[in-house]
């Protein structure tokens, strides 16, 4: 007979045990999982920022000294919301991130737009991802591109 009592009580000692080995797993495996999809949003952010900081070199490209409506030779900064040429070509191709909080520099290191000479542009944003809430950890994602000017 004291065997029938022994295995419910013993069953129950288990299934508190099995709930706690459950709640840990359970947390490591949750932050593992949002960390991946954070580091996987930085990631489109930073492939993002690419392709926005190459687009704004060729719209700057494009328009040297030549051009009806050059830009340069003297640099610029601002934000992606500003209303300029540059962040006009860049705006709508941002995604997720908010235009207010990327940085854009845009400078002609040869101090002239004439065609041939470069342009250099750099974006900057500040990631706040998922794990920021958790650990205070936000990252810098920049991106920078350095074209010719062809005319």
């Amino acid at each position: 007979m004291q065997r029938n009592i022994r295995r419910p009580l013993e069953r129950q000692a288990r299934r508190g045990a099995s709930a706690v080995e459950a709640a840990i797993v359970l947390s490591a495996v949750l932050l593992i999982v949002f960390g991946l999809f954070d580091l996987g949003l930085a990631v489109l952010q930073q492939n993002t920022l690419t392709e926005c900081a190459r687009r704004a070199a060729r719209t700057a490209i494009v328009r040297g000294s030549r051009s009806s409506a050059p830009l340069g030779p003297s640099g610029w900064s601002g934000y992606a919301s500003a209303v300029h040429p540059l962040t006009d070509s860049i705006r709508p191709h941002l995604g997720v991130m908010p235009p207010a909080a990327v940085t854009l520099n845009v400078s002609w290191p040869d101090a002239d737009n004439a065609a041939g000479r470069a342009v250099v542009v750099q974006l900057q944003y500040q990631h706040q991802g998922v794990l920021k809430s958790l650990f205070g950890v936000a990252w810098t994602i920049r991106a920078s591109s350095r074209m010719s000017i062809a005319h």
